[in-house]
């Protein structure tokens, strides 16, 4: 009922502006600065607001959830800035031909397609629907013994995903207490690195649905970034004249003593050259900016990723196998064997323009000109369209 409500709002421009400026903390607090003072004076704020708005055909928002309003940039720069209500409402949807998006979202369903669709994923011991267990191919599985006799010895690491899980939201990692064989019935484990017992653990998987996947030995130069977490890509794909194209790459890395990389759960995220692999000079929390990692101390300025071209290759041959996606955001981890693919995304999060502290709209290869959108300075970017 709340996705079909969702819906129908992001099908209304001002239904949608309303959602938005209530439910957007940064939007609100922006609005509040930019009211406050900035570095521009109110005419040029307001001839730049007015021009975003005649280019892009919709409410020009991203002059403040960006804080535009503070960078001095040509009117050109400033129209590379993609706004919330033309990139999800529009964009994406008309490049994302699914009957329903939040089907996809769902983490069981996805280790389904990469299953199906031979895509190479982390081990998947065990997959939970409301407590019902399954081996990664589908099989029932006799007990959750047959689970737990899978959990490797201390030191290595299991994930436990909850299927509607985002951001990093949800996720336990369980690890063997001691070095005890898998048999031995009183078995005692560190869930979330807390001392649980062998039954304890039986009872949090009775109502759970999700799935336990083995963790992932990441590359040796992703572990020196930050070695607590696993250090993953977004890599976000697009379709440009027929053919699949990497358009923009972060890395998110976490911080001492966290288990996710997300920068909604506190992590960093630093462009990354699509052409070479090389690091941009500073990663981005939701709040700071910085130029070596705060816990480890790595310079981000001159590293680069090794291997660059197949890797590549290996994400560009994955998103090839999803033709219903034009666009989408492949979550990458890199194990010494190859890349290893945690998730996709359909609702990429734009966001990311933050990270690349620039507008991605040539990345993306958006033009509203050319879709007869934003030439005619109209609000109403569905009404237009029918035109």
């Amino acid at each position: 009922m709340l996705g079909k409500l969702k819906n129908i709002i992001k099908k209304h421009e001002f239904l949608y502006n309303l959602w938005f400026h209530a439910t957007s903390a940064d939007y609100k607090r922006n609005l509040r600065d930019m009211a406050s003072g900035c570095v521009k004076k109110t005419d040029e704020m307001r001839r730049e607001m007015k021009m975003l708005h005649a280019y892009w055909g919709c409410a020009p928002d991203q002059y403040v959830l960006y804080r535009l309003f503070e960078k001095k940039q040509s009117d050109d720069e400033l129209k590379d800035w993609i706004p919330p209500y033309y990139f999800y409402a529009y964009w994406l949807p008309e490049r994302q031909k699914v009957s329903n998006r939040d089907e996809f979202s769902d983490k069981i369903r996805q280790h389904e397609l990469f299953a199906e669709r031979k895509c190479p994923e982390p081990e998947v011991i065990a997959v939970l629907r409301k407590g019902t267990a399954y081996d990664g191919s589908g099989r029932k599985l006799s007990s959750y013994m047959d689970i737990i006799r899978k959990i490797p010895a201390a030191g290595e690491k299991i994930f436990i995903k909850p299927a509607d899980g985002r951001g990093g939201k949800g996720i336990h990692i369980l690890e063997a207490a001691d070095n005890t064989s898998a048999a031995d019935c009183f078995r005692f484990f560190k869930f979330d690195g807390k001392l649980i017992s062998q039954y304890a653990l039986e009872k949090k998987f009775e109502n759970f649905t999700g799935i336990v996947q083995k963790g992932v030995h990441q590359r040796a130069d992703m572990a020196e970034l930050n070695p607590d977490s696993l250090n993953t890509f977004r890599f976000v794909t697009c379709t440009e004249d027929g053919k699949r194209k990497i358009a923009v790459v972060t890395l998110r890395t976490g911080r001492k003593g966290s288990i996710v990389d997300n920068v909604d759960s506190g992590g960093l995220a630093v462009l990354i050259n699509t052409a070479d692999g090389s690091f941009a000079d500073t990663a981005y929390s939701s709040s700071e900016a910085f130029r070596a990692h705060p816990d480890t101390g790595c310079v981000f300025a001159g590293r680069k990723i090794k291997d660059w071209n197949k890797i590549c290759g290996a994400v560009i041959k994955t998103a090839e196998k999803f033709p219903e996606f034009d666009v989408a955001g492949w979550d990458i981890a890199l194990a010494e064997d190859g890349i290893k693919l945690l998730e996709f995304n359909l609702r990429l999060g734009l966001g990311i323009q933050i990270t690349a502290n620039r507008g991605l709209r040539r990345e993306f290869a958006i033009d509203p000109e050319k879709d007869r959108i934003g030439a005619r300075g109209g609000s109403d970017i569905q009404g237009n369209r029918k035109n």
